[in-house]
C-alpha cells in the first residue's frame, strides 16, 4: 500500500513538471513571435504636442506590417488608445499629437508583425502650459486691441495678424529673426496696418522699430514691442502706431 501511495506521489509529481515545461515552452514560442522594441526618449515637447519614436530591435520572425508610438494619460498604453503609424525600417519618429497642456502622458513605441503585436519600454512626459496670446497698440492716440490673433508664414516671413472688426495690423518678422531691436522696413520686419477700407499703411525705412523681447525655441512662445511712423502707399498721409506689444506662440 506504501509502495501504491509512493508510486501516485511520483507518478503526480512526474506530470506536474511535464505541463510545466509544456507551459514554459508554450509562453516561449508565443514570446518568440512578439517583436521587441526600444522607445526612444520624447523631446520637442510643447503645450500641444512632442516628438517620439522606437528603435525595432527583432521583428519576432515575420515581416512588421505597422509601427509607430501610442500614448495615454494611463500607464501601459496599447493601440487601443492613442497612436501613430510611422515609417522606417529599424527605427522610426513619431509625432504625438492633439494633447492637453500640463498633462502628463505615457507613450510606448508599438511593432505589429503578421501575428503579434509588441511593445517597448514606457516613457512618461508632460506637456507645457498654454500661452495666452495677447497684442495691444494705439493708433494716432487711439487704442487699438483687436478680438482675433492669426499666424502664418509665407516665404520665409513670419506674419502675425491682428483682426479688429474690418481693421487689420501686421506685423512681419523674417523666420530668422534675433533677439533685439531691429529697425523697420517696407520688407521683412514691418508693420502693416490696413483701416478698413481701400487705404494701406506701411512702416518705411527708418520710421521705428520692432524689439523682440523674449524668444523660446521649445515653446515657440515670441514677446515683442513695436513703434513706427507707417504711410499711406497711395497717399502721403500718416498714422503713429505706438505702444505697440504682442506675446504668443509661432510654432
Amino acid at each position: 500500500m506504501k509502495k501504491m501511495k509512493n508510486y501516485l506521489i511520483l507518478s503526480l509529481t512526474t506530470m506536474l513538471i511535464i505541463v510545466t515545461i509544456s507551459s514554459c515552452k508554450k509562453n516561449d514560442e508565443q514570446n518568440a513571435n512578439t517583436p521587441t522594441l526600444t522607445t526612444i526618449e520624447v523631446n520637442s515637447i510643447t503645450f500641444k504636442s512632442a516628438k517620439g519614436g522606437g528603435i525595432i530591435l527583432n521583428n519576432g520572425g515575420s515581416s512588421i506590417v505597422k509601427q509607430g508610438v501610442c500614448w495615454s494619460t494611463t500607464e501601459n498604453p496599447t493601440i487601443t488608445n492613442s497612436y501613430t503609424v510611422d515609417e522606417g525600417e529599424v527605427s522610426f519618429d513619431s509625432n504625438i499629437t492633439g494633447l492637453e497642456d500640463e498633462t502628463t502622458y505615457y507613450v510606448r513605441s508599438y511593432a505589429t508583425n503578421e501575428t503579434e503585436t509588441g511593445y517597448g519600454n514606457q516613457i512618461s512626459f508632460t506637456t507645457l502650459k498654454k500661452i495666452t496670446s495677447s497684442f495691444n497698440a494705439t493708433i494716432d492716440g487711439i487704442p487699438y486691441n483687436p478680438t482675433q490673433l492669426n499666424k502664418n508664414t509665407v516665404y520665409g516671413i513670419i506674419q502675425i495678424s491682428a483682426l479688429k472688426g474690418s481693421e487689420n495690423m501686421i506685423i512681419r518678422i523674417p523666420e530668422d529673426f534675433t533677439i533685439g531691436s531691429h529697425p523697420v522696413s517696407m520688407s521683412d520686419y514691418s508693420v502693416q496696418y490696413f483701416p478698413g477700407n481701400s487705404q494701406l499703411f506701411t512702416s518705411t525705412s527708418g520710421s521705428g522699430t520692432i524689439n523682440i523681447i523674449e524668444y523660446d525655441t521649445q515653446t515657440g512662445r515670441i514677446k515683442a514691442t513695436f513703434s513706427c511712423t507707417a504711410t499711406d502707399i497711395n497717399s502721403s498721409s500718416t498714422v503713429d502706431i505706438t505702444n505697440g506689444q504682442f506675446e504668443t506662440t509661432i510654432n
